[in-house]
């Protein structure tokens, strides 16, 4: 962002085709092709996608491109406590507030950010440069 690096966005390539509602399938069959493909930064900004599994990488296509960060969780899930520490939430007391993105918002839908890119059947790098 800015020309710095930043480290927990997550990176989700969405084939072309998903994100303009074209169908690639003929007759009801699926067509093997281009499916999403996620991946997250690390502290020099640097990512690897995944499609299957992580860091398998993408499907050879055309992709529109979304990111977004969030703060990390500081609820604990299931981890250490006991039953004598937990605490439920006050009686008719509102939910917390929905963890707000710490990205340009613009980012966080392939339709808007502006970024697509198409992947071929070699090594690929994408570099993805955010503004404000």
């Amino acid at each position: 962002m800015n020309g710095q690096p930043v480290e927990g966005a997550r990176v989700v390539f969405v084939p072309k085709a998903v994100a303009t509602g074209a169908s690639s399938s003929a007759g009801g069959a699926q067509a093997q092709g281009p499916q999403v493909a996620t991946g997250e930064t690390d502290a020099q900004g640097r990512y690897e996608l995944g499609t299957f599994a992580k860091g398998d990488g993408a499907i050879p296509g055309e992709y529109l491109v979304k990111i977004f960060k969030y703060p990390k969780s500081t609820v604990q899930t299931g981890t250490g406590g006991s039953e004598e520490e937990y605490q439920p939430p006050e009686e008719n007391a509102p939910p917390p507030p929905a963890p707000k993105n710490l990205l340009p918002e613009k980012y966080a839908n392939e339709n808007t950010s502006g970024l697509s890119f198409t992947v071929e059947p070699k090594a690929n790098t994408f570099d993805i440069q955010l503004t404000p």
